[in-house]
């Protein structure tokens, strides 16, 4: 007998109760897991290991809860459709489907000769809205179940084209060998069959544009060339015979599945009162949908078909809106009396936070949705009641009563809610605007620039959190010094480059110098140069440097621990020549980041250079307690309201009003960054409720050139032109139309060095965090691929391949990172470099290659810890505090 129940996961997630053509509301999120894991596995599985997998982050005991509680719902709500059978076969200790209850589409890709829907090969997309946060070895089985599934399809794919072609129907054979290149696009026996269908379709030029897509695409993404045999077999086809006419070509593009990714939404959800829910016909829920409709639509919200009686709608999606979470209260409120109007009262629940959404569904894991329907719950009815997290976005523009704090079942943690009760009236030069409040902070460093005009040497830290205004403090400094006659160096420390010794005054010297070629070339010209300018320097201590900052020389013989420290010396001479002709004010950024090589540098300048010397460090802590030092430390501490508003006031488009301005300060709390984006980002008197909420404004504005931004992101603050064409997968000139939109709106810009650079880490790191998790690894994977092929810096393409969860990569990487330094007796960075495979490895399949790997990796960890204890591992930052 044919299943009642149908499910379809290619594309789209439905469950079909076929006698009704029914399609039975699943929620999303867990409910949904649960039910695909099951319908694939052939075998009874154990309930604790589905509570695991499933609730991972949860206690046994609650993951067995939420477990009982799913497979109960489902029951519920399956069973009518199986008849006097039970859709689970389930005991105390195993669940499993009963076999013959449910039809799954993909099931049918495994038996030769069923029958195949066209549109299941079709799919690039298993379970496209089933995204589970923090279940990792969920989302692999996901993986590679997608892939099994992709494979299926090349296979029938395949069959089908062969089949075709023999029977002469070139049309479908040409059909099913585009899908299947789609599907295997590197598949040289593909491409074979496609360029023979085209010469019998008689498109013979088409031929030769196959060849040169495909010989593009294999240089692009593998570096390799198409096979001799495929170019000859396209040279042979494109031949025409005479008087043959070339027929037109219509392209076939390729079928995308929507991009996700993270952002910032408010979610409200409606319920109409038990009362009228219990007895409501259709034609009455559709009425209170039209309503809802109309209300929501106002306020720019998007409204989704939910279950029954409860009516959800979204705002900030699917693109962002300043003021999102007020216009979600407005429409919350506007509902209730349009409801009540009608005598159809409604009582709402509403909550920000960020959720996971692609560009035909939000809130993928339905937690948002979940958490708004608690809120709900705790409404009486006509009331509106909000999460802790929109209260603190909506500033004061609302009446609230506190409700205190309240667990939800089956959520860990408490929330804080309130009761809205309506609406609130709120009344309310040639410095650079960032410097709103810093004025002594500016003075203070006068002080130290006179200080060591004089002769001092003096070691001076800035500290704060992002958006502080560090790095602007520090550029004024600058300024202020060059005025002076002093010499300005800048060293930054970058994220991506922590592992590399010296590497900042490796790159600070390139940069100044204009230096290019291996190590020992670079050596000479930075010799020539100093040379020029009267500094007598020995080259052997820059050959040293460029070895090991840009990790090009493994010889123990050129690179040793002696050379090394004559290194250090030799530079502490030079800063020290360079003091005697002029005052030096030395710059390093985000000395959190340093690498142990740098910070062993800084710290021997600080000894040794006696004076004429001003170093000047930012960083995200706070020092060590130092009496002696404490006068030496600027803390930037949040604005106070009246330079909050003198600074948004200098900053905004036109003009703020006072109710506006209130909400941009409180939200803000005097972080000077947050005020300039909020003002910079006002609009129709309504502020975003955070900063990623402001730039994902600002972001969505970017159209379809969001994508480059965020594909920038992947390799840090910087990338290289070439590098992000080719992993936007864009041609030069298309990428520099995005580029041109990217740079007009202060997103990304050039450095002295031809780099694209983003304005500041908070920015870089906002955008990065918008991809979702999937996109990240893949865009991390392919990122190591080029950089594999490109650069010597092998702890770098680690770094990638660990972002992109290739496990065993990232350890033989790592390994590999390792050894040359410890050649090169960079022995700190070894260090955390073979730990750093260690890591990987540890998550790596159980087997062999595992087992052999950590072997390796302890080993060598070992052996660098014998040369270097632990205790001796101290930080640039420590020693200059």
């Amino acid at each position: 007998m044919k299943p009642s129940l149908y499910l379809r996961t290619l594309g789209r997630f439905e469950l079909v109760w076929r006698d009704r053509g029914e399609i039975l509301p699943v929620p999303a999120g867990k409910s949904r897991a649960l039910l695909v894991y099951l319908a694939l596995m052939p075998h009874e599985v154990r309930r604790e290991y589905l509570a695991d997998l499933i609730w991972p982050d949860l206690p046994v005991e609650a993951g067995r809860f939420n477990l009982r509680h799913t497979l109960f719902y489902l029951r519920r709500l399956c069973n009518p459709a199986c008849g006097a059978e039970d859709l689970f076969t389930h005991d105390r200790e195993h669940v499993s489907l009963t076999p013959g209850m449910l039809d799954v589409d993909v099931s049918r890709l495994f038996v030769p000769g069923a029958n195949v829907d066209e549109e299941m090969l079709c799919q690039d997309d298993f379970v496209a809205n089933l995204h589970l946060p923090g279940c990792d070895e969920f989302d692999g089985w996901l993986a590679f179940t997608h892939e099994r599934i992709r494979l299926a399809q090349v296979g029938v794919l395949d069959r089908l084209s062969s089949h075709c072609e023999a029977r002469g129907d070139v049309d479908a054979a040409i059909a099913h060998a585009r899908r299947l290149i789609d599907f295997d696009p590197y598949n040289d026996a593909a491409r074979q069959r496609m360029m023979r269908l085209l010469a019998a379709a008689g498109w013979r030029q088409a031929v030769m544009v196959e060849l040169e897509c495909f010989s593009s695409l294999l240089m692009r993404d593998l570096g390799v060339y198409s096979k001799a045999e495929t170019v000859r077999l396209a040279e042979e086809l494109s031949v025409e015979p005479p008087g043959h006419a070339e027929p037109t070509v219509i392209r076939q593009e390729r079928r995308l599945k929507p991009r996700r990714e993270r952002r910032s939404a408010t979610v409200l959800y409606c319920e109409l009162a038990n009362s009228l829910a219990a007895d409501a016909s259709l034609e009455f829920v559709a009425e209170a949908e039209k309503l809802f409709a109309a209300v929501v639509g106002k306020y720019e919200g998007t409204v989704l078909r939910s279950l029954r009686w409860g009516m959800l709608a979204y705002f900030g999606y699917p693109l962002a809106w300043e003021g999102a979470p007020a216009r979600a209260v407005h429409a919350a409120l506007a509902a209730s009396e349009t409801f009540t109007v009608a005598e159809m009262p409604v009582r709402s629940g509403l909550h920000l936070g960020l959720m996971v959404c692609d560009a035909q569904f939000p809130d993928l894991s339905g937690e948002l949705a979940e958490i708004a329907q608690r809120l709900c719950l705790a409404a009486e009815q006509g009331e509106v009641v909000i999460s802790g997290e929109l209260l603190g976005a909506l500033a004061g523009r609302f009446t609230t009563v506190a409700l205190g704090e309240q667990y939800f079942r089956g959520m860990e943690r408490p929330f804080q809610i309130a009761r809205v009760t309506g609406t609130s009236v709120c009344q309310g030069g040639d410095v650079l605007p960032q410097l709103f409040g810093r004025e002594g902070s500016v003075s203070f460093l006068e002080n130290a620039l006179s200080r060591v005009k004089a002769g001092e040497t003096v070691c001076m830290s800035v500290y704060g959190a992002v958006g502080m205004g560090k790095s602007t403090l520090a550029n004024v400094a600058a300024s202020q010094a060059r005025q002076l006659g002093m010499r300005v160096i800048k060293l930054h420390f970058l994220p991506d480059y922590h592992y590399k010794p010296y590497y900042p005054v490796s790159f600070y010297l390139s940069e100044r110098f204009r230096l290019y070629g291996v190590a020992e070339e670079k050596a000479s010209q930075l010799t020539q140069a100093l040379a020029a300018q009267g500094f007598d320097s020995d080259q052997d201590i820059f050959a040293t440097l460029f070895s090991l900052a840009g990790n090009e020389s493994a010889d123990a013989d050129v690179v040793s621990s002696v050379r090394r420290k004559r290194m250090i010396a030799g530079l502490a001479d030079l800063v020290q020549g360079l003091c005697e002709r002029q005052p030096v004010l030395l710059i390093a950024e985000d000395i959190h980041r340093a690498d142990p090589s740098s910070s062993e540098l800084l710290v021997h300048l600080v000894s040794q250079v006696k004076s004429r010397l001003l170093i000047l460090s930012t960083s995200l802590e706070a020092p060590i307690s130092d009496k002696e030092r404490e006068s030496e430390s600027i803390r930037l501490a949040p604005l106070d309201v009246t330079q909050a508003k003198a600074l948004v006031r200098s900053v905004a488009e036109g003009e703020v009003d006072d109710a506006c301005m209130e909400r941009i300060v409180d939200l803000a709390a005097g972080v000077p960054f947050f005020l300039i984006e909020m003002a910079r980002g006002n609009c129709e008197g309504a502020s975003p409720s955070c900063i990623q909420a402001i730039l994902q404004v600002r972001l969505d504005k970017l159209g379809a050139d969001k994508r480059v931004a965020q594909m920038a992101s992947v390799f840090g603050l910087c990338v290289e032109p070439d590098s992000l064409s080719i992993l936007c997968d864009l041609s030069v000139e298309k990428l520099g139309e995005s580029l041109r939109t990217l740079l007009a709106t202060a997103i990304l810009q050039w450095d002295d060095d031809g780099r694209l650079v983003f304005q500041n880490a908070s920015l870089r790191d906002a955008v990065y965090f918008s991809l979702m998790e999937e996109d990240r690894r893949k865009a991390h994977c392919r990122a190591a691929q080029l950089l594999s092929k490109q650069s010597t810096d092998k702890a770098l393409v680690a770094y990638h391949f660990e972002m992109a969860r290739e496990w065993e990569k990232a350890a033989r990487w790592w390994l590999d990172a390792g050894e040359h330094d410890v050649l090169l007796h960079a022995n700190r960075e070894a260090l955390d470099h073979f730990s750093a495979g260690i890591a990987s490895a540890e998550r790596m399949p159980e087997g062999v290659v595992r087992d052999k790997l950590l072997q390796q990796l302890h080993s060598r960890q070992k052996s660098c810890s014998g040369i270097l204890p632990e205790s001796q591992r101290s930080t640039c930052f420590q020693a200059l505090s």
